[in-house]
């Protein structure tokens, strides 16, 4: 229909793109957008817009968006595993399964055929559905909340990212980073349950959920929070905070200064030094291991490993 010059149009609605790869962006109305073959690429504006991919990887990118507010700087121990609610995340919600819980700029928008959101330059929420996601925070401390789908790609951008498997189905086992690196960040993968080959890209925390699960972090900060179950936590390298969660749990901080993390007071824990590096943490009802942890945070105090006498 058009040449190869720019063209102008006035008060059109709905545009279809082509077989190739197209850049498709609506008005402040509400727009139906068509990208039929390729690797279609939408940018979303104001509006209650309708989208529908076609064939080919599609994304749909929240770059456009702007806020006056901030990031809700939430750790992932405080939540039970959950992202910041619509009504706290300063950038947008999407969720390609439910887009009845979309926030922001992807409230009223309809999806067809998305494979790959970007988000926004703020804190945003992603939740995926059954396909195969692709999914970039670029800033502000984004949550990624698996799905069932498999073999997903969380990109965290800047900020400090959460990848959540709080809906899991089953045990997962999850490692921040492989030894590779991708423009000199590190990256990592998952090998079993929902997390099974799922990729990581500049992401600095993992949630588990109610199952036996196995984190590991990377040679940077990390937060891991197994939640329930008997997990296996490896903070590998950086300051690392660390929670096992109910359970029998196997905790180990690797390098650095790290620091296990326990609800109530100290006084409801017998901690117990069996060595240089390894610590026997037994509360109600189960027993933590703790090697290569330097400090241990209770909601009324903190206690370094140097002051436990070794028995």
């Amino acid at each position: 229909m058009f040449g190869d010059e720019t063209d102008t149009l006035i008060s059109v609605e709905r545009a279809t793109g082509t077989i190739s790869e197209d850049v498709l962006m609506g008005d402040d109305g509400n727009n139906q957008l068509r990208g039929l073959g390729g690797y279609d690429w939408f940018i979303a504006t104001e509006g209650q817009d309708t989208i529908d991919g076609g064939a080919g990887q599609d994304m749909i990118s929240f770059v456009e968006y702007e806020t006056t507010s901030t990031d809700a700087l939430l750790d992932v121990f405080g939540t039970d595993g959950l992202p910041p609610a619509a009504d706290v995340a300063s950038g947008i919600v999407i969720d390609l399964a439910a887009p009845e819980n979309n926030s922001g700029l992807a409230a009223g928008v309809t999806l067809t055929s998305i494979e790959r959101v970007t988000g926004s330059s703020f804190q945003d929420v992603f939740f995926g559905d059954d396909g195969q996601n692709n999914f970039r925070g670029l800033g502000g401390y984004d949550w990624f909340v698996s799905s069932a789908g498999g073999r997903e790609r969380y990109y965290g951008g800047s900020g400090l990212d959460t990848v959540s498997y709080v809906d899991a189905d089953g045990a997962i086992t999850a490692h921040l980073s492989n030894g590779a690196g991708v423009a000199g960040q590190e990256t990592g993968y998952g090998t079993r349950g929902d997390a099974a080959l799922d990729l990581y890209f500049e992401i600095e925390n993992l949630v588990g959920s109610r199952f036996d699960h196995a984190l590991r972090g990377s040679s940077g900060r990390n937060q891991l929070n197994g939640l329930d179950g008997d997990d296996l936590i490896f903070g590998f390298g950086g300051t690392d905070y660390l929670k096992g969660g109910d359970g029998n749990d196997r905790i180990d901080g690797g390098a650095d200064s790290d620091y296990a993390l326990y609800d109530g007071a100290q006084s409801d824990y017998t901690l117990t030094r069996s060595s240089a590096t390894e610590v026997t943490v037994t509360g109600q009802g189960f027993t933590d291991t703790v090697s290569n942890v330097e400090y241990f945070r209770f909601d009324d105090g903190t206690t370094s490993i140097w002051e436990l006498s070794i028995v």
